[in-house]
């Protein structure tokens, strides 16, 4: 840059600042209240407390201004001469403007609205270059579309569709200026975070379902065991398998001494006590669903080629775990015996991991569309069976299939 275009791109990041500094929520405040939004509500003069303390007549036009500012400077850039690549930085001047406004004491919002409107100025960008990317706007649409329908909220949009973008262009667009890939994964981590907090301050999750609140160590423990696909992936499947067959031969261990007692001489009393900790009542006569759940992996990595195990293992690790919180949190309408919001955050994890494994693996799109479709199918018409089992069995065998007939 020679000495005037670094002059141009000095004014257009003031500009960009005083853009970001004028704050339609904290003037509506002023002049309707007589009140100053940083005072009240959650206590930040942006476009969700206008909302919460002025209503929607004054949170909307907060909104399209707080939204569109960073545009509106990106364009001022633009015709001053300054390429996209200088005129970026502009936008990004008004999220710290908003932040941070020189007259009112550097106490502004909190900028979501404005990287929303830095996230819009990213995705045009990315559209322009590679129309492909239209396309993944439509998927992560749907995503957006389903988990808001499940929590009655748009707190989640960023963290399950923006997030996936940031994985998209680091992918996609490697080639394309390192820089622009850098900045918009930040735009997005700001926006996920404070959306984030708002989630988390807003929604009351409550679940009285002792059989899940009361053994969240199967939580923990059913995410951890993806350790045996790191291992399939990067080590050999041999190792994953042996790993496996460890980790199941402990907990049917545990449960052969447990039905042994359970039909020993021990009272009432001592029986339960020795598995109310570990078991739910259900399980008391039966073998675990863990000890299911690991058996059923193992079998899953044995039976099929390596990328549709993979998959398939995956939509079980993470499928069932969502859909039993999603559906205990959230659940309002019943389908079968599950929840209609339950089965569609199955859906939504399968869509997200779905996406990653196509990027990650090599397998075909139709096939994870057939296995993706058929594991919370399966999982919400399994009645009498075990889900733990008939998931990565049928919707595997249902992948293979579609990959033996060349699909």
């Amino acid at each position: 840059m020679n000495p005037f275009e670094i002059s141009l791109f000095i004014i257009s990041l003031i500009i960009g600042y005083l853009i970001g500094t004028i704050n339609p929520g904290y003037i509506f405040g002023r002049i309707v209240k007589k009140i100053d939004l940083r005072e009240v509500g959650s206590k930040n003069a942006g476009t969700s407390n206008t909302y919460k303390v002025l209503g929607i007549k004054y949170a909307v036009p907060t909104a399209l201004y707080d939204i569109f500012k960073a545009v509106i400077a990106v364009i001022i850039a633009l015709l001053m001469g300054l390429d996209a690549f200088w005129a970026q930085f502009s936008g990004i001047m008004t999220i710290i403007g908003h932040i941070f406004p020189f007259y009112l004491n550097f106490r502004g919002g909190r900028g979501v609205a404005a990287a929303i409107g830095m996230w819009l100025f990213y995705v045009g960008l990315y559209c322009y270059l590679n129309l492909i990317f239209i396309f993944m706007v439509g998927y992560f649409v749907l995503l957006a579309t389903i988990f808001s329908y499940i929590t009655r909220r748009f707190n989640l949009i960023p963290v399950t569709s923006f997030s996936l973008m940031i994985f998209f262009v680091f992918i996609h667009y490697s080639a394309f200026n390192f820089i622009y890939n850098i900045w918009f994964s930040l735009i997005v981590a700001h926006i996920i975070v404070f959306t984030m907090i708002d989630f988390f301050t807003e929604v009351e999750i409550k679940i009285d379902d002792e059989s899940f609140t009361g053994h969240k160590w199967r939580i923990v423990l059913r995410f951890g065991t993806i350790i045996f696909l790191f291992f399939y992936e990067f080590i050999s499947l041999e190792i994953s398998l042996l790993s496996i067959s460890l980790f199941a031969l402990f907990f049917i261990v545990l449960d052969l001494r447990r039905l042994i007692r359970e039909y020993g001489k021990d009272s009432p009393e001592e029986k339960s006590s020795k598995t109310e900790v570990m078991y739910r009542e259900k399980e008391k006569k039966k073998f675990s669903s863990i000890s299911i759940y690991i058996v059923a992996y193992f079998f899953t990595l044995v039976i099929f080629p390596k990328p549709i195990a993979i998959t398939a293992a995956t939509f079980l690790i993470f499928g069932d775990t969502s859909s039993k919180f999603f559906g205990l949190a959230f659940g309002k309408h019943k389908i079968l015996n599950k929840t209609l919001e339950g089965t569609l955050a199955y859906v939504g994890v399968v869509l997200i991991s779905g996406y990653l494994l196509y990027e990650l693996l090599d397998i075909s799109p139709i096939v994870i569309i057939l296995g993706g479709i058929s594991a919370p199918i399966t999982e919400l018409l399994t009645l009498d069976m075990n889900d733990n089992f008939t998931v990565p069995i049928i919707s595997g065998a249902i992948m293979f299939a579609a990959f033996s007939v060349g699909l």
